[in-house]
């Protein structure tokens, strides 16, 4: 209607057709990256004609999902919530998009985020390991990370449950800056594990 149309013009209106794309399961990074460099933005993509997605993704089975799941998604309603969840779309061409994921292979074409972004030069540790740890495990992690984190260096895992988890936690505890990585979506309603949540949250 006029209103969304409205909407998506006040917007970065690359970012709202990205996500619209997003909500589409068959358009993978790989995918939106094709799209983009076919068709020279998400937007004219969207807006393009359903024979042209085969010739771009060269597969018809996502070209043909395209052409069905368009149909019912507003571009502009979509991205309405992600604003909601205080959730940021950030494009591989944003100045602020993290430099070495432009590195990456295959190429990460966009990522959300929630809360702030870090400062890239500065050194970070990653932290991943199993989701069973033992009880020596566990305190091990807290006893390596804590000290790291309080001397104010960024701690990044995944959100999983044990070592992800107990990384985290550890980093909370001295009030240190963490980052979580996830396998699913930002929303609550969409994050994995559900019982990281709450820690979520924090």
């Amino acid at each position: 209607n006029r209103q969304n149309n409205d909407i998506v013009f006040l917007m970065n209106t690359e970012v709202v057709f990205a996500n619209a794309f997003n909500h589409i399961d068959t358009v993978g990074p790989r995918a939106l990256t094709r799209l983009r460099e076919h068709f020279g933005s998400y937007e004219t993509a969207w807006h393009s004609g359903n024979s042209n997605f085969i010739s771009a993704l060269r597969d018809i089975a996502p070209a043909d999902d395209i052409a069905s799941r368009r149909a019912i998604i507003d571009p502009a309603t979509a991205y309405m919530r992600v604003e909601e969840l205080a959730i940021a779309l950030l494009l591989e061409s944003d100045p602020v998009f993290p430099p070495r994921l432009r590195e990456v292979t295959p190429t990460v074409a966009c990522i959300y985020i929630q809360g702030t972004l870090p400062i890239w030069d500065m050194p970070s540790l990653a932290v991943v390991g199993t989701r069973m740890p033992t009880a020596y495990g566990r305190e091990a992690c807290r006893s390596l990370v804590g000290p790291i984190a309080a001397s104010g260096i960024p701690i990044i895992s995944g959100l999983a449950v044990g070592i992800d988890t107990e990384a985290h936690k550890a980093c909370l505890s001295q009030k240190g800056k963490t980052i979580a990585v996830l396998g699913s979506g930002i929303a609550r309603d969409s994050l994995y594990p559900a019982a990281n949540k709450r820690l979520a949250d924090q």
